[in-house]
């Protein structure tokens, strides 16, 4: 049987209450090789030492951090159905960023996702776009070149682009505690994001307010509310943020482009020093921009998680650059201050989870560069069942072996190539994008061909009878579904259950299942969630309604690969 989504208006009310999803799922290659970002720097006379500049979760950027929430209602004053949630701290962003010697994560991480669909890990909370000295005259720190903030207006959801580049669309969604200070940091998807609509609940008189560095923050005027005030926004992104071609403009020429601002000059000594480095990994200022930012990349991503850190010459930067040695953050610096250098204009960027690069490029301005981090210890929030940001252009940076190994261990990838062998991650490369419709999943993830089989290995299929194993004749798969008919808002959350059953009318455990959206009218349709069923053959799929979909009468199908021991099937009928 096939079921069928009826998908209402924003706000609009059905015969049952409307679930208000709270954002989106894990970015398949990147999202899950995290280390934490850092802390500001410690006090100069913290007789600890380097050490005591990380914080209690590895690079933290400090405690601004989301959660699930619970309440009474959504932006529209109706009911609905959110999860329990901590708010974000009081505290505005910090004010700079010194690394530490501390090369290996110690504990664990948690990352809070505010955006659907999910940019997870790259929520974006500070970036520092300067660099000091240090009070030790020697160590480059990363700060705000100009603290002072600009009020930002909210546009409208039909607000024109400013500028040709192709824009996506995403949902914030957050809890602020202006109780401690009016003054709250707001998360963004890019530096060039643009804030549409925004409601808060209850309601409360805000402005929105950005710095030099485009970090964003939401300013509460008058009274200040006792408790939790949640705030939902609609924003969007440049799509070549999140990957685009690289030009082959030489370095020397830069400052000349559109687009390009005047890099501030470093200080004398850490442009001889950063300068130096370069020229050790060949990069002059003659050398094109693609050229550079892949001999960066590949340097950095080369990197390795280690409980002895560099060797310590005295010079902080340079044994970090040539030690080989670090997480995200530590990555993240050593690119920085060495782009700075060579007049590339670079940000660090981090937020509670991660650390990464943001580089301004000649007419298609500021693009993300992830450089990996620890490989374990990172425990993703608000991102279950909800629609994974899949960037239209994929990674084409080195990837070097460290870097592959680093995500295949995150991922339980094939530490060889890097391809997904986890169902999940496979359908996130997918999710969001509308394929033809008959197009078999499998053919389009990467590696899928290595996991055809994989559902009937292990403990779910040993619960099988001995008399369906080994046969070598495939059994039939039905796939019931409870409910044939559901509603949802768009970015809303959806929960779909069913059963997968055998010829004998047993559950059948262990089977990928896969949910789909289909608009028969133009033989297309969507990957929405892919679940395994429990050992009665069970499943429970929640997944997030794209934030775009027309509103209208669409067609849910659920089916599956099958495995060694069963054949393909699909709502309604076999394949």
């Amino acid at each position: 049987m096939c079921a069928c989504l009826v998908l209402w208006p924003d706000g609009a009310a059905a015969d049952e209450p409307i679930l208000h999803e709270f954002l989106s799922g894990i970015d398949p290659d990147e999202a899950r090789a995290i280390a934490r970002p850092m802390l500001p720097s410690k006090d100069k006379d913290d007789p600890r030492g380097d050490d005591a500049a990380r914080t209690a979760s590895d690079d933290s950027a400090g405690p601004n951090r989301h959660g699930d929430r619970s309440g009474d209602s959504d932006a529209e004053g109706e009911e609905a159905d959110l999860p329990v949630s901590r708010p974000h701290s009081a505290a505005p962003n910090p004010e700079n960023f010194r690394p530490d010697r501390l090369t290996s994560l110690e504990g664990s991480l948690d990352y809070y996702e505010a955006f659907n669909p999910s940019v997870a890990p790259f929520k974006r909370v500070t970036a520092f776009g300067a660099i000091r000295l240090d009070a030790d005259g020697k160590t480059p720190v990363l700060g705000l070149e100009d603290a002072r903030r600009r009020v930002v207006p909210i546009e409208g959801l039909q607000a024109p682009a400013p500028d040709a580049r192709p824009r996506d669309r995403f949902v914030g969604e957050i809890d602020l505690d202006f109780h401690a200070n009016s003054l709250q940091a707001l998360p963004t998807v890019s530096p060039e994001s643009r804030i549409l609509t925004l409601t808060t609940q209850p309601k409360l008189d805000v402005q929105i307010e950005r710095d030099a560095a485009d970090n964003m923050f939401l300013r509460a005027r008058g009274p200040l509310p006792d408790g939790t005030v949640h705030v939902r926004w609609d924003t969007d992104a440049p799509r070549s943020y999140f990957g685009t071609e690289i030009p082959t403009t030489k370095l020397r020429e830069l400052s000349g482009l559109r687009g390009q601002s005047t890099v501030p000059a470093l200080e004398r000594s850490i442009a001889r020093r950063a300068q130096h480095f370069a020229g050790e990994l060949g990069i002059t200022a003659n050398t094109e921009l693609r050229t550079a930012l892949e001999k960066l990349t590949n340097h950095f991503r080369g990197f390795v998680e280690s409980a002895e850190p560099p060797a310590n010459t005295g010079d902080l930067y340079l044994d970090l650059v040539h030690g080989g040695k670090g997480l995200c953050r530590h990555r993240a610096y050593g690119f920085v201050v060495t782009a700075r250098a060579l007049k590339i204009e670079a940000r660090f960027v981090q937020n509670e989870a991660h650390s990464w690069v943001e580089v301004r490029l000649p007419e298609t301005g500021f693009v993300r560069i992830d450089l990996g981090g620890a490989s374990h210890g990172l425990t993703a929030h608000d991102t279950h069942g909800r629609m994974s940001y899949v960037p239209a252009q994929p990674d084409t940076l080195p990837r070097p072996a460290a870097y592959r190994q680093s995500h295949a261990r995150a991922a339980r990838d094939n530490p060889a190539t890097g391809e997904p062998l986890d169902p999940a991650t496979e359908a996130a490369s997918l999710s969001g994008r509308w394929l033809p419709d008959g197009t078999d999943a499998s053919s389009q993830a990467a590696g899928a061909d290595k996991i055809s089989s994989g559902a009937s290995t292990g403990p779910a299929a040993a619960a099988r009878s001995g008399s369906d194993q080994g046969s070598g004749v495939k059994q039939s798969v039905h796939l019931q579904l409870e409910d044939r008919r559901a509603s949802a808002v768009r970015g809303g959350k959806l929960v779909l259950t069913g059963r997968a059953l055998d010829d004998n009318e047993r559950g059948v455990p262990g089977l990928r299942v896969e949910v789909w959206i289909r608009r028969p009218e133009r033989q297309q349709r969507m990957l929405l969630a892919v679940q395994v069923s429990d050992p009665d053959g069970y499943f429970r799929a929640d997944f997030g309604v794209p934030p775009d979909l027309a509103v209208g009468d669409y067609r849910l199908q659920v089916r599956s690969d099958g495995d060694a021991e069963h054949l393909p099937a699909i709502s309604g009928g076999a394949e």
